[in-house]
């Protein structure tokens, strides 16, 4: 079979009633990172439904990825399509309720139904109109559905150490159709600052004058007023010698 003829059986395989109404489902369950669990059975569950072989992957406790897959004859490479169930909280500026998956003028408005339920639900019923039109693939299409992506994606961390492995892999984050090939990533650290703890009136660098020098003598420090030779007192520093203090400390 041709690649065109291919394309057409499948996309003429998608049930279009059913893949909206179950977008809207999964988007009226709140599934704010840490609190997947209801949206993942639905997903699992739907999954199954559709014929996929589903496994539920332990991740913490009520918190697991989803990996449905299709088996191929043998002999193909392999393809995985990834999303993440978790969304962010909602944010200020709704004009319609972020769980009621409205549908308007042909748009489903809803917390995350952008990033990402949407694409997970295509996902899905991508698979499932490939088995639908009777399309035989070689090789095994997966896909997996992760929890945690956005704190810190112990979820995608899990699915890497189980051993899932394909050849290729799509993750279908929103991206206005465009077709990338390299993505952003965060880094987490930690800088210590040494030195000794000061006061900062008026974001000025101040240094108590009597602890300026062990003798206890009033040395150049940050004053207000006119005490500035009274131990204890404080006097601003001339700008070039706060700068030489702060890269001293």
């Amino acid at each position: 079979m041709k690649y065109q003829e291919a394309l057409e059986k499948v996309v003429a395989a998608i049930p279009e009633v059913d893949l909206i109404d179950f977008t809207r489902e999964v988007t009226r369950i709140p599934s704010i990172h840490g609190n997947e669990l209801a949206v993942g059975k639905v997903f699992a569950t739907r999954m199954s439904e559709l014929g996929m072989d589903v496994r539920e992957m332990d991740v913490e406790q009520d918190r697991f990825n989803i990996v449905g897959t299709v088996r191929g004859t043998g002999g193909g490479r392999s393809l995985m399509l990834n999303g993440h169930l978790d969304t962010v909280g909602p944010m200020l500026g709704w004009t319609k309720d972020p769980y009621g998956a409205v549908l308007e003028d042909g748009k489903i408005y809803g917390q995350g139904i952008s990033n990402m339920k949407a694409s997970d639900t295509a996902m899905v019923y991508a698979a499932h109109a490939i088995k639908r039109a009777g399309i035989a693939l070689k090789g095994d299409l997966v896909v997996a559905l992760v929890v945690g992506e956005c704190a810190g994606g112990i979820g995608t961390k899990t699915l890497m150490q189980s051993g899932v492995k394909t050849d290729a892999f799509l993750c279908t984050e929103p991206t206005d159709l465009g077709i990338l090939t390299v993505h952003a990533s965060s880094q987490y650290f930690r800088v210590n600052i040494i030195g000794r703890l000061q006061i900062a009136p008026r974001r000025s660098t101040v240094i108590p004058a009597a602890a300026d020098k062990p003798s206890g003598r009033p040395g150049r420090g940050a004053t207000v007023g006119d005490d500035g030779d009274k131990p204890g007192a404080f006097r601003l520093l001339p700008e070039a010698e706060r700068v030489h203090r702060v890269q001293h400390v």
